[in-house]
């Protein structure tokens, strides 16, 4: 989907501004609905970004339907693509963490 920055994006009957479509698809799936639009505030700006994903790690947000706990001797990026690749994910995706080496 390619659509210009600062353009007004319909999905789930909700209208937003959105700085990053696969961000904004993200608070919208996996951010519980009672947090989603704190979430599209700050990932609206650079410093609001960096406080989300810095803060993965140790919040309660998440909507864990979707999560899997990978234990630490699996944390490495060719394991986490393994993990990933098993459980259906295309060649080609999007992630957001706050872990800048996998």
């Amino acid at each position: 989907m390619n659509i210009p920055h600062g353009r007004f994006l319909k999905l789930n009957k909700m209208s937003f501004k959105y700085s990053n479509i696969h961000e904004e698809l993200f608070s919208l799936n996996f951010v519980r609905p009672d947090k989603r639009e704190r979430y599209q505030t700050l990932f609206q700006s650079t410093k609001g970004r960096s406080k989300l994903i810095h803060g993965f790690n140790h919040c309660g947000d998440i909507a864990f339907r979707y999560a899997t706990q990978v234990a630490i001797e699996q944390q490495s990026p060719e394991a986490i693509q393994q993990i990933l690749r098993q459980k259906g994910t295309p060649d080609l995706c999007y992630r957001i963490l706050g872990i800048p080496q996998i």
